[in-house]
């Protein structure tokens, strides 16, 4: 299971809570089968994805018109 807060994204699993990703989160969405989190940051106009195997976080999308106009919601698949 996972969480956002002010300073980041949180796993947590059994008793133990760390946090995975220091950004400033807006919204993130999980793909279990593929072991990947997509999250937008409020202080960036992209989308990440963050593979939870190899613990690194890479850009995949730029909004061309800086807009922030898309955001990403709690969607498990």
């Amino acid at each position: 299971m996972y969480s956002i807060s002010s300073d980041g994204l949180y796993q947590i699993q059994d008793n133990d809570v760390k946090c995975v990703i220091t950004d400033n989160i807006y919204g993130y969405c999980i793909d279990s089968k593929m072991h990947n989190l997509y999250y937008s940051r409020l202080d960036d106009t992209g989308i990440y994805m963050y593979n939870t195997d190899s613990c690194e976080s890479v850009k995949i999308f730029e909004d061309p018109e800086g807009s922030q106009c898309f955001t990403l919601r709690n969607i498990y698949v």
